[in-house]
């Protein structure tokens, strides 16, 4: 699959949201500023919290656990846990959101990994909803603990390296790690892929 990236590296960057390199060099720059609005938005915007129907009082309380976590990090399953607590709209409906917890994360430590159906798709992994609440926390992380050696066995066998130099070539990132360069390109490439490009032949599978 990493092979895959590597010869298609120039349709999968074309694909990509030209904006997208900007406003994630902005989150990390500016993450001082998380107590105004403005970036607050941002941030929804970038990390697709808009699109998933939260309410302005899940918000609230997802942005006082990231300023608490940037202060003094607090673990995955506490964090998880925290924000499944507080329903996620005025029904009173629960979610887990263990993506978000994840971009927090992400947001404290830009070396560790992101997980969202994209990623997980790549991997073939599919989470059991059908297990317990405790039980899907656990099948989870250490699905997120497989994320971070994936990836620092990639960095370390230069699986991508080709690819990554192309993506820092062509978008001269500012705060981009290597890993988070690694989640761009999965998640490009499976979205490169369901928008047709296999179908239309610019990707091939040898």
């Amino acid at each position: 699959m990493y092979t895959l990236i590597n010869e298609h590296i120039n349709g999968i960057l074309k694909s990509m949201d030209h904006d997208h390199v900007y406003k994630y060099d902005f989150l990390i720059e500016n993450i001082h500023k998380i107590e105004t609005s403005s970036y607050q938005t941002s941030y929804k915007t970038f990390w697709r919290l808009h699109g998933a129907g939260l309410s302005k009082a899940y918000c609230s309380i997802y942005f006082q656990l990231l300023r608490k976590h940037l202060e003094k990090p607090i673990a995955i399953e506490a964090l998880v846990k925290s924000l499944y607590d507080k329903p996620v709209n005025s029904s009173g409906k629960k979610s887990l959101q263990f993506s978000f917890v994840t971009k927090m994360l992400h947001m404290a430590d830009q070396k560790l990994p992101i997980y969202d159906s994209l990623i997980s798709s790549f991997y073939f992994f599919e989470p059991n909803r059908r297990l317990s609440f405790q039980e899907r926390i656990r099948e989870l992380i250490i699905f997120y603990e497989f994320l971070n050696y994936e990836y620092k066995r990639i960095i370390e066998n230069g699986l991508l390296q080709e690819s990554i130099k192309a993506f820092r070539k062509s978008y001269n990132p500012k705060y981009f790690t290597d890993e988070k360069i690694i989640d761009s390109l999965i998640w490009a490439f499976i979205s490169y892929g369901y928008n047709g490009a296999v179908i239309d032949k610019n990707i091939v599978f040898r």
